[in-house]
């Protein structure tokens, strides 16, 4: 899977950047590192934005404890891959799933980025999320409806990821 997630991703862009490619999906992340067309480093780990709000953010409600261990979980399950994805290194970090969209869409709203997810960005994004304080009360119109109900576990995983990997 991360193979193909890699080569739909970088299908088409020029040069031979080395990129860091991370899908979250609902029940895993992809995370593939590759210069140009090539893939260097590649997994698969068990973080998703349905499993991750299922497991932290049960009866819907988002406070600032829940989102601290849903993001600590996420650092511990990729800190076997820290130090060779950093090592190996990338130019360029490309989010390709519904979550990262979702969120880049929030953060453009909210007028937090201009055009990529920046760190500060994403911890509005992470405070906004902790301050509505449910579920069912995300109402973010650039966000699509289909999204919202996974929201706050795949930003979680998306936190993690910038945490772990210094993003």
């Amino acid at each position: 899977e991360a193979r193909l997630v890699y080569a739909g991703v970088t299908h088409g862009l020029a040069g031979p950047a080395r990129r860091l490619v991370v899908d979250i999906g609902g029940g895993s992340t992809e995370l593939i590192i590759g210069p140009g067309p090539e893939t260097r480093l590649l997994e698969s780990v068990a973080l998703g934005c349905v499993t991750h709000t299922q497991r932290f953010f049960e009866g819907a409600e988002i406070t600032e404890k829940r989102m601290r261990k849903a993001r600590m979980a996420a650092r511990v399950e990729l800190e076997f891959l820290e130090d060779r994805y950093r090592k190996a290194g990338w130019d360029l970090a490309i989010g390709s799933s519904g979550t990262v969209r979702g969120a880049w869409r929030m953060m453009g709203a909210k007028g937090w980025i201009e055009e990529e997810i920046t760190r500060e960005g994403l911890e509005k994004a992470v405070a906004q999320l902790i301050e509505t304080g449910r579920i069912d009360k995300i109402d973010y119109p650039d966000l699509r409806e289909d999204r919202r109900a996974v929201f706050p576990g795949g930003v979680a995983v998306l936190a993690g990821v910038f945490d772990s990997l210094k993003v």
